[in-house]
């Protein structure tokens, strides 16, 4: 198994669930200043889903990573497995950050269920 290293989740999963964290924190009190909660809209929500976005870019990023696994200088696939791992569990709290704790319209409401799926089953898996 590729993620058997403690040292290796904890290089990777602290500092993604202490970045994760501030930016809820952020969005928190700034929600709780406004007396109501955020939307992608205003600078938090902004933030929290570019955030999201980046990190599902990266998320992406591990399929070209195994098809060029051969180019060493691209590093192991058990450090991109642990950032795979980390970094998608943090992306939900920013995504329903971003979303302001409401799922909006269908379209969104459809996407998030989706996201939200698509991290059970990476878990469950």
């Amino acid at each position: 198994m590729l993620l058997k290293s403690k040292e290796l989740h904890f290089l990777v999963g602290i500092p993604s669930v202490i970045v994760a964290s501030t930016l809820v924190a952020w969005y928190g009190s700034q929600s709780f200043a406004a007396g109501k909660w955020l939307g992608g809209g205003s600078t938090v929500g902004l933030g929290c889903g570019t955030a999201a976005g980046l990190i599902i870019v990266f998320e992406m990023g591990l399929s070209p990573k195994k098809w060029l696994r051969r180019i060493k200088w691209l590093g192991p696939a058990r450090y991109w497995m642990a950032a795979h791992l980390w970094l998608g569990l943090v992306s939900l709290p920013l995504a329903i950050a971003h979303c302001g704790m409401t799922l909006g319209g269908w379209l969104p409401a459809t996407f998030m269920v989706l996201f939200s799926l698509t991290i059970l089953s990476g878990v469950y898996g």
